[in-house]
């Protein structure tokens, strides 16, 4: 597929290097003020973080937001919590730091690992909306976390042939921002995106709603057990990829119209059964010839 340099800027150079200073220098003023927690440091971070610009004045910000009953110390305190790797995410999120929202908790992860965390702001919910990834309505950061990874999934191709232009290798959700960033702005059009992604995909025949819905859990199965391995690759343990893998798949249907309609969705549980019939049948006669 041929990419137009004119199209975003997504396929310059300097577009991922911007990024990525970005990213270190909030990770430095975050480490910073984590060791020193003075106020004038977390001014500086909040100059800094995408997520406050929003505001004009940062210092008032700070002063009215952040720090109108709580101190630096304990501010810290709880940013090194929700940066605690050994700790589950789903704990960490849970730590309440007054001013701080889902937008600058998730870019602050983002910045300190942005193969694992994707920042989340009004820009990439509306662009994951738009191009079919997530449902209307509230969402939690661990919706917005998985209907990332389905996208990356999708357009992994997109990344490589990026990566090879720019010539050197993009965080996983640097990307996935950087690509939703340009959708926002209408840099990309979603059409384009949608096209990259369906002619990336192999093609299949489609004769009945039979032959669709087990051609589609088949698709599903597929993407998550490449999910499965990109994760396990990535260094998580069996056991929080298989639930990535499965998370994916689960996104997969839920966002397609296989799943809201009725008669489909009967076809396609009918389709899954058959494939775990017949990889059980497969699994018993692989078992018997070896005895």
């Amino acid at each position: 597929m041929v990419i137009h340099m004119s199209e975003s800027n997504i396929f310059g150079i300097e577009y991922w290097r911007v990024r990525q200073k970005h990213r270190e220098d909030v990770k430095n003023l975050v480490e910073r003020f984590i060791s020193d927690p003075r106020r004038d440091y977390l001014v500086e971070l909040a100059k800094k973080l995408w997520s406050v610009q929003v505001f004009t004045n940062k210092e008032w910000f700070v002063d009215n937001f952040i720090l109108k009953e709580q101190s630096p110390g304990e501010v810290a305190g709880k940013l090194k919590l929700v940066l605690d790797e050994t700790r589950p995410l789903r704990d960490r999120l849970r730590i309440r730091i007054q001013g701080m929202r889902i937008g600058m908790i998730s870019e602050i992860l983002f910045c300190f690992y942005p193969d694992k965390y994707a920042p989340m702001n009004k820009r990439s919910v509306k662009s994951l909306v738009d191009l079919g990834y997530l449902m209307g309505g509230r969402k939690s950061y661990e919706s917005f976390l998985s209907a990332c990874n389905r996208f990356l999934s999708d357009i992994l191709k997109l990344k490589q042939d990026v990566e090879r232009k720019v010539g050197f290798k993009i965080p996983n959700f640097d990307f996935v921002d950087g690509v939703l960033e340009s959708v926002f702005k209408g840099e990309i059009l979603i059409e384009f995106i949608r096209n990259y992604i369906e002619q990336s995909k192999p093609s299949l025949r489609v004769k009945s709603i039979e032959d669709a819905s087990f051609n589609y859990a088949l698709g599903a199965i597929q993407g998550a057990v490449k999910i499965y391995f990109y994760w396990l690759k990535k260094g998580d343990s069996p056991e929080v990829a298989i639930g990535k893998a499965v998370s994916y798949a689960l996104g997969v249907i839920q966002s397609s119209s296989v799943f809201w309609d009725p008669n489909n969705r009967d076809k396609f549980i009918w389709a899954l059964k058959l494939v775990q019939l017949l990889v059980s049948k497969l699994l018993q006669l692989i078992s018997e010839q070896q005895k």
